[in-house]
């Protein structure tokens, strides 16, 4: 009953927070990004991890990570997110996510997903050339306070010719 009380005061006090638009000058090319799909001869590995207040490390293991095309509408979406578009972290609070406009629905179709095995790695194989935004949540909830704590990690990767490049996502 408690747990039921706290989350709809916390929805409710999140429903009186003004969520502003950001607005972004960039247009979505559905064409740049398609590359998305394209077949490479690229891999993109990784781990993503934060350091918990206790001392201790938590990875993204069972949880998602994103490769994103790198475009200029993807640019000034990760400059609001994170305030960098090279590594970034934004903390798991609510209305920390910025509310985009226009926010092109085919934006988050022009994506691969995946989830990170249990020690926090990922893998995308037969990755296109060109720039990529990397992007996980590292997350967990705090025993008896209802909380969750950590939040998301973005780091930017580019690949060529064949290579394999390893990105580490943490703050």
């Amino acid at each position: 009953m408690l747990r039921i009380t706290l989350i709809a005061a916390v929805g409710f006090a999140c429903t009186a927070c003004a969520t502003t638009a950001v607005p972004l000058s960039a247009t979505f090319d559905e064409q740049d990004a398609a590359r998305i799909f394209d077949e490479g001869s690229n891999t993109v590995r990784g781990s993503a991890v934060l350091r918990m207040r206790s001392g201790g490390a938590q990875t993204c293991a069972a949880l998602p990570v994103e490769l994103v095309p790198a475009t200029r509408y993807a640019e000034e979406r990760m400059l609001a997110i994170y305030g960098n578009s090279q590594r970034g972290y934004n903390p798991a609070a609510f209305g920390r996510s910025p509310v985009f406009e226009p926010d092109v629905p085919a934006y988050h179709r022009y994506t691969r997903q995946q989830t990170c095995d249990g020690q926090g790695n990922f893998i995308f194989d037969d990755v296109a050339d060109g720039g990529y935004y990397v992007i996980s949540q590292v997350t967990w909830e705090i025993p008896g306070n209802y909380f969750v704590e950590g939040g998301w990690v973005m780091g930017y990767v580019e690949v060529h010719d064949g290579e394999t490049e390893r990105v580490v996502l943490s703050h």
